[in-house]
């Protein structure tokens, strides 16, 4: 359909090919989709709750991180699901909170935006102040620049946070759990983690 468009773009206006082209990509976007519904992606299970993802790497490595959270987390407890390095906080995950019914999502944004953590009033530090475990994708800087070509790297002050208040207690992949240091603290009467 899209070369289609393009030969046909000479004959009409701008906005027609425009909008052939949008269908074309919607309907390559919706046949994702439907190879995802259709068994093609691998489903990842918890809590009675299930979403499928495109791999089966990511679905064992996402399987083990949501054993993880449930061994070293409580009802109730605030979770945050970002990008590792939150300099560039791109989309996140937001499915992660799905899968986890019994935690409170300590961030509601279903994208933080690229440069977010560079705008005035930006919810982000905050949000992460709150947050008593964090689950945080690492993304190569390739596939950043491929999809946000002009975003520019925010301050380093999320990072510092998590550097401070959070440890790094689990990996899996491109996924790593941070857990609070005053849960740490609190239940080891004191002492400082390992």
């Amino acid at each position: 359909m899209l070369p289609w468009a393009i030969s046909y773009g000479g004959k009409r206006t701008w906005v027609t090919t425009t909008a052939i082209a949008g269908a074309a990509a919607l309907a390559v976007g919706l046949h994702a989709v439907v190879n995802i519904q259709n068994g093609s992606g691998y489903e990842v299970s918890h809590d009675g709750r299930t979403f499928a993802v495109p791999t089966r790497y990511e679905q064992v490595k996402m399987q083990a991180v949501l054993g993880y959270v449930d061994l070293h987390t409580s009802p109730g407890q605030r979770i945050f699901v970002g990008p590792r390095d939150l300099r560039w906080a791109g989309s996140d995950d937001t499915w992660i909170y799905y899968l986890l019914p019994k935690l409170r999502p300590a961030s509601f944004y279903l994208d933080l935006a690229p440069g977010d953590p560079n705008r005035a009033g930006s919810r982000l530090q905050r949000d992460l102040k709150r947050a008593d475990i964090l689950i945080l994708e690492s993304i190569s800087s390739t596939t950043r620049r491929q999809f946000f070509p002009y975003a520019r790297a925010g301050p380093v002050a999320s990072n510092e946070i998590v550097a401070r208040d959070f440890y790094a207690g689990f990996r899996a992949g491109p996924y790593s759990v941070w857990l609070t240091r005053r849960v740490v603290i609190a239940t080891t009467r004191g002492r400082a983690p390992v």
